[in-house]
């Protein structure tokens, strides 16, 4: 299943956005992205060696944060990109940047992790050349999202096939009574009588009230 990279409902901040596959795994491919033969020597990354402009690029230190991308490299070039989506633990991503000698190059491939390593493999391209990048870098395991049972916090969650029941403790024996009886407090009325109504001026004195005794 392939699943878009989409930000937060009414932001326009790309950082925001959630990177994640169908089964909730967030990832982060951020690292220093680099290639070694068997005798551990550094290798070009891109190849066929020799034939990018300018010096050669020998490794790249990628920075994540949501789908947006940045990389500085050995050299000390800058690039910027983004990934545009993400399935089966890998994803769809871009940069932007250009060589010593000032060509610009457009990177595209993918992303492949695996046990806590990330490969990247993709195309280099520039106005005069065209060829791959391979590179590899330690990287963090990817996060697992919080369950909706997870998240209900304070609450005891039952799970009832594709519902969710959420029981919250009793917080008073009135409102929530179990079996028996809880005893009721009493209550007493006592019935006042109307307050006698102020003479007018110029008028007779009204009768006064008094409640009758039983």
């Amino acid at each position: 299943m392939l699943l878009s990279v989409g930000c937060e409902t009414g932001s326009s901040d790309s950082t925001t956005a959630t990177l994640s596959d169908n089964a909730g795994r967030h990832y982060n491919f951020s690292g220093h992205y680099a290639n070694h033969n068997d005798a551990n020597e550094a290798l070009p990354l891109v190849y066929p060696s020799g034939r990018q402009s300018g010096q050669a690029l020998m490794w790249i230190r990628l920075l994540q944060s949501g789908s947006v991308l940045e990389a500085y490299d050995d050299a000390g070039e800058t690039w910027s990109g983004g990934i545009s989506s993400i399935a089966n633990e890998t994803a769809q991503f871009t940069l932007q940047g250009r060589t010593t000698a000032g060509a610009p190059v457009n990177i595209a491939g993918a992303l492949r992790y695996a046990d806590q390593s990330s490969t990247m493999d993709a195309t280099w391209i520039e106005p005069t050349f065209s060829g791959n990048l391979v590179a590899t870098a330690a990287v963090a395991s990817p996060t697992q999202s919080a369950t909706p049972l997870e998240a209900i916090a304070g609450r005891t969650a039952i799970p009832m096939g594709r519902a969710i029941a959420a029981v919250q403790p009793p917080t008073s024996p009135l409102l929530h009574p179990a079996a028996g009886s809880f005893p009721m407090p009493a209550f007493r009325a006592t019935l006042l009588p109307p307050a006698a109504p102020r003479p007018i001026p110029g008028t007779c004195r009204p009768l006064s009230w008094a409640p009758s005794r039983l």
